[in-house]
């Protein structure tokens, strides 16, 4: 996550990284609530302006349909 997602301003790393083991003390949906907690909500789309960059993997079916969803 820390190199592919977007996470929130409030993560701090440096702090994670310190607590790791206690991460791995913790139940697996423990594990994935705090993961989910650390994302950036804003970035779970991507603006359809920027469907086009391959940093964003965009496939060509999800394309399609935003473009028939806004006409163009």
């Amino acid at each position: 996550m820390k190199g592919k997602a977007f996470l929130s301003y409030k993560v701090d790393i440096r702090t994670i990284d310190e607590h790791a083991k206690d991460f791995d003390e913790l139940s697996l949906e423990d594990q994935k609530r705090f993961l989910y907690e650390c994302l950036d909500k804003n970035h779970l789309y991507v603006n359809y302006s920027e469907i086009e960059d391959k940093e964003y993997g965009v496939s060509e079916k999800d394309k399609k349909l935003n473009r028939g969803f806004y006409k163009v």
